[in-house]
């Protein structure tokens, strides 16, 4: 009680998110065909460890992994697994307190979910950026020089210099970056967009209703006129975190 109390008035889950949403963004430097100053590495190495990238090249090589495919797979996953873990504390909780009413005891499981939405919500918004990271990553391809007479080029994948791009692993490895996306990028963005939508009335009129209370946590740092600002710091965070690893080298200024 004591931790959620300073908590709030200390507004350190808002804070935390303002320095994750900074750091998904700032460590994508590292991820560009850029050349970056040696004094600056160490920065950037920071920051991909606080854009919550656990599974990412600052903590385990993707080789330690099994290669670029695990790495994906691995980073989209675990937020799934926090969120089944979420649902199990709060579910546990509820059995527990219907064992003393036994009216509660088949609402139990409908009062967990409801209970631990607003934690889904949180993980879903936190961890998008990091996991659409890895995905677009899958499309980054660096083009090297592989023979000079005559002039030949050979293009692999920034993040996994062993996977040759437009090779048959390659292509594989689009095929699921396209569907990791579609799961974490996409319907997040069309999910939030839904929920301000739903909440902006409620919010405006300061009249809380059971959809604006569970989804506080993706919109509480705004001003209520505001609330869409949300929408457009999510997608800012998507494409600055890692949509711009779409546009192929050759092209980039």
């Amino acid at each position: 009680k004591r931790l959620r109390v300073f908590s709030k008035r200390s507004a350190l889950p808002a804070k935390v998110r303002l320095a994750v949403g900074f750091a998904q963004i700032g460590a994508a430097a590292s991820d560009f065909s850029i050349s970056i100053p040696d004094v600056l590495r160490p920065l950037l190495l920071s920051l991909r460890v606080l854009r919550l990238d656990l599974w990412g090249p600052a903590f385990i090589p993707h080789a330690c992994l099994g290669g670029y495919m695990t790495y994906m797979l691995v980073t989209a996953t675990f937020p799934v697994a926090l969120m089944l873990v979420a649902v199990a504390v709060r579910l546990a909780r509820r059995c527990y307190r219907a064992r003393r009413h036994a009216d509660a005891e088949g609402r139990a499981a409908l009062m967990a979910l409801r209970d631990a939405a607003p934690w889904c919500l949180g993980i879903v918004t936190l961890f998008s950026p990091t996991v659409s990271s890895a995905a677009f990553g899958a499309f980054h391809c660096r083009r090297v020089v592989a023979d000079s007479s005559p002039l030949e080029y050979r293009s692999f994948l920034w993040d996994s210099p062993g996977v040759l791009c437009r090779s048959g692993e390659w292509e594989t490895l689009r095929i699921a970056a396209v569907v990791i996306l579609i799961v974490w990028a996409a319907v997040p963005l069309a999910i939030l967009a839904l929920i301000l939508y739903k909440v902006r009335p409620a919010v405006l009129k300061h009249t809380p209703s059971h959809i604006s209370t569970a989804s506080r946590v993706a919109w509480e740092d705004f001003e209520p006129p505001d609330i869409w600002w949300a929408w457009m710091d999510l997608f800012r965070r998507l494409a600055l975190g890692g949509g711009l690893l779409l546009v192929p080298e050759e092209f980039a200024f």
